[in-house]
């Protein structure tokens, strides 16, 4: 089953422009295997190599400290302490080169492409020195009292984009050297990430919240769900929470309150409706249409966040609540499936600022929603 990746569009791509792709991806088939245990970063040594590893990004060493412990939150603010310390650059590596072996697979039939992301798959999730345990008890790490206390907050949202592999995944099954050992391997790899997000305290926890890490958290728990063959339980999770989640998200203006309490509000209520658009694309997938939802108080609605934001867009002057920049490219990720989705003027208006007019992203078109 496909999630996020558009079966009829893929099949709508022209030879030039899988060509052009193929250039953009470069020499894959000779690019390094990427593993989390490359790390040299110190604090790998006490969570432990095998352990997916992040700092919070937003905690720093307290001013106001003779030691600088412990860290503080500066919301807003990035310590580029956590870039150094974190193993997001390895799983973007893991991700890049999966999804580009395997769309170039999935057009071309060449199956060293499909060997090349499995070699990968295999030195990530599964090789006993080198995999990713299925666990983010250490992502999102704030330092307390010393650089020993590391106050675990378990936080999912470093990980957001590995919801999108298991669509990669699928289209490596059609090759002939995909094998049971590891498909059952993955599917117990994610099998056991899904029950860390469903029952470790640190997983719970992150459920708890209602802002854009909970929109994460149901993307990713629905993804991995599905990943290991449990669809049913996923579109139950999806029933029963989705709805929810919109209307305590969007109100009827198409405000995303709960995003506007951060520094930069206009960034976050970007990324927030892009995780919507993800979040809905899945469950979609699985039989559930919130497209056109909205509550009996005019709550809920993801066109309304789509129009919302993109008067704003037109109009930066207005938006008074932080001091941000239009970000085109911010935009441009949930601006497409608005397009796509509602014949709306407002929104046509503004894709005419925002778009890339050259075919430049391949997968942006593959995963664009019906």
């Amino acid at each position: 089953m496909l999630l996020t990746l558009n079966k009829q569009r893929m099949d709508q791509l022209t030879p030039d422009q899988i060509e052009y792709y193929k250039n953009q991806c470069g020499d894959i088939l000779n690019a390094p295997l990427p593993s989390i245990t490359q790390s040299s970063a110190e604090l790998k040594q006490k969570t432990g190599v095998n352990n997916f590893t992040s700092l919070a990004p937003f905690y720093h060493p307290d001013p106001n400290s003779s030691t600088g412990f412990p860290y503080i939150r500066i919301d807003g603010t990035k310590n580029l302490e956590s870039r150094k310390s974190s193993d997001s650059p390895y799983l973007n590596s893991l991700l890049s080169l999966v999804s580009s072996a395997s769309i170039l697979y999935y057009y071309t039939k060449y199956e060293d492409y499909a060997i090349k992301a499995m070699e990968a798959l295999q030195v990530f999730f599964l090789n006993e020195n080198t995999k990713m345990n299925p666990s983010l008890t250490y992502s999102g790490l704030v330092i307390g009292d010393s650089m020993d206390d590391l106050r675990i907050r378990g936080a999912i949202i470093d990980t957001n984009m590995l919801s999108v592999l298991p669509d990669f995944i699928e289209l490596l099954k059609a090759s002939a050297h995909w094998t049971a050992e590891l498909d059952s391997g993955m599917t117990l790899w994610f099998d056991s990430l899904s029950d860390w997000f469903k029952t470790n305290p640190r997983g719970v926890l992150q459920a708890s919240y209602s802002h854009n890490i909970k929109t994460s958290y149901m993307k990713q728990l629905c993804s991995y769900l599905c990943a290991c063959g449990k669809e049913v339980e996923a579109r139950t999770y999806l029933e029963n929470n989705l709805t929810a989640l919109l209307s305590a998200q969007i109100d009827v203006d198409g405000k995303q309150v709960l995003e506007m309490n951060r520094v930069k509000n206009r960034h976050y209520s970007n990324f927030n409706l892009t995780l919507l658009v993800n979040l809905a694309t899945i469950a979609n997938s699985l039989g559930i249409n919130v497209w056109n939802y909205e509550d009996s108080e005019g709550k809920g609605s993801i066109k309304k966040a789509m129009k919302y934001l993109a008067y704003y867009y037109s109009h930066p002057s207005e938006w008074t609540t932080s001091d941000e920049a239009n970000n085109s490219a911010m935009t441009r990720s949930w601006l497409q499936a608005g397009v796509e989705l509602y014949d709306d003027q407002i929104l046509q208006d503004v894709f005419r600022e925002v778009k890339i007019y050259n075919f430049t992203s391949v997968t942006d078109y593959i995963t664009l929603p019906n």
